[in-house]
C-alpha cells in the first residue's frame, strides 16, 4: 500500500487506532501528520513500505501524545482509572520512541541521519513525570 496524501494517512491511522481516534479532533490528526513529516523529512507520496510503516508509527506516536495531554489535564488524585490511563500513555510513548530509536540505528541510510543528525535526539518530549503523573519538569 502506498500513501498518496495526508488524507490517506489520517484514514489509515484512524483505522489502526480503533476507538481511541474518536477522542482526537481532525485538526489534531493534521498536526500529528505534520509533526511526523517534519521529524522524518519525508513528503507524499510515500511508496516505500518501510517509510510508510514509520510514517504511520510516528503519526500514531504524536496522536498518543495528544491523548496523554488530555489525560494529564483531567488527572485527579482520587480517580485511579485516570492515573492508569496516564501511565499507559507514558509507557506507549516510551515503547514507540525506543522502537523508533532502534530503527534509526539499524537503518541510517533510509532515515538520512547523516543529513539530519538531530533526528536521533528528537525522541523526548522534554517533560518529566513521577509515578503519580505529577510534572517534575521544572524541579
Amino acid at each position: 500500500m502506498a500513501l498518496a496524501n495526508e488524507e490517506e494517512l489520517v484514514s489509515f491511522v484512524k483505522d489502526v487506532m480503533g476507538a481511541s481516534y474518536e477522542k482526537v479532533a481532525h485538526d489534531g490528526f493534521k498536526r500529528a501528520v505534520a509533526q511526523a513529516k517534519a521529524e522524518l523529512h519525508w513528503d507524499f507520496p510515500i511508496v516505500d513500505s518501510f517509510k510508510e510503516y514509520w510514517l504511520v508509527e510516528r503519526t500514531k506516536r504524536f496522536i498518543t501524545y495528544i491523548l496523554l495531554f488530555e489525560s494529564a489535564h483531567k488527572f485527579q488524585y482520587k480517580k485511579i482509572s485516570l492515573q492508569h490511563r496516564f501511565s499507559h500513555y507514558m509507557q506507549l510513548l516510551t515503547m514507540m520512541d525506543e522502537q523508533f530509536k532502534e530503527a534509526l540505528e539499524n537503518n541510517p541510510d533510509i532515515f538520512d541521519t547523516g543529513v539530519w543528525p538531530n533526528l536521533t535526539f528528537y525522541l523526548t518530549n522534554g517533560f518529566q513525570y513521577d509515578t503519580d503523573g505529577e510534572d517534575l519538569t521544572y524541579f
